[in-house]
């Protein structure tokens, strides 16, 4: 399964204390020096066995600083990205993510993007995999094409958005929570990264999530 990892590239170590529909591609795909790591290298590394071992299909990793991971993978039709920056992300209450779904009607493209933060509860080391529930993703794409959004919504006050939270909330949070504890089990075992197996935030506050736009465009 090692072979679905397509691209994983390398930067430097972090060495910090332990604690619209084009916006999806541009705001990964910034500048970075990057090595690709070769087969024999990603064999014996604790971290990429265990990213092997996952029912994902990595695109790419990619090290922008010291601190910071940018994951792009595929959970079955469903495009993830997430970028995590170690020395704020224990500090900060959610996590952002962006999830892209294709779809071809009419023989175009039809791409329908949604970015969302998931509140932080719990991140820890998993001592074995957890498997996710799809059907969430998939209901809630569906939802937004019943809603016919052909724009992008960014205002947290619209009704539509919020007739998504409130349908999903709980659902997409729980999928997202796991997803997050993936890469958080993966980091634990990067041999170049140093975090607890357990960190519990206090963020009594805050909602599960917010949807901070939704997009759907042909290309």
């Amino acid at each position: 399964m090692l072979e679905r990892i397509e691209n994983i590239t390398k930067n430097r170590s972090y060495r910090g204390k332990k604690h619209s529909g084009k916006n999806f591609d541009s705001y990964f795909n910034k500048q970075t020096s990057s090595l690709q790591l070769g087969k024999d290298s990603m064999k014996f590394s604790p971290a990429a066995t265990y990213l092997s071992s996952l029912k994902w299909t990595v695109r790419e990793i990619k090290y922008p600083s010291d601190s910071s991971i940018v994951f792009d993978f595929f959970v079955d039709e469903f495009e993830v990205k997430t970028k995590i920056d170690l020395n704020e992300f224990f500090s900060q209450p959610y996590q952002s993510f962006y999830v892209l779904k294709t779809e071809l009607q009419n023989n175009r493209n039809n791409k329908i993007i949604l970015r969302l933060n998931i509140k932080k509860l719990v991140v820890k080391y998993l001592t074995k995999n957890t498997d996710l529930n799809i059907d969430v993703f998939r209901e809630m794409f569906d939802r937004i094409k019943e809603l016919k959004i052909n724009h992008s919504l960014v205002s947290k006050d619209n009704f539509m958005v919020n007739i998504l939270k409130e349908d999903y909330e709980e659902n997409i949070h729980f999928e997202f929570s796991k997803i997050l504890n993936s890469i958080y089990t993966f980091i634990y075992k990067h041999e170049k990264f140093s975090v607890p197996n357990k960190y519990e935030f206090r963020n009594n506050n805050h909602k599960l999530i917010t949807i901070e736009e939704v997009t759907t465009y042909y290309s």
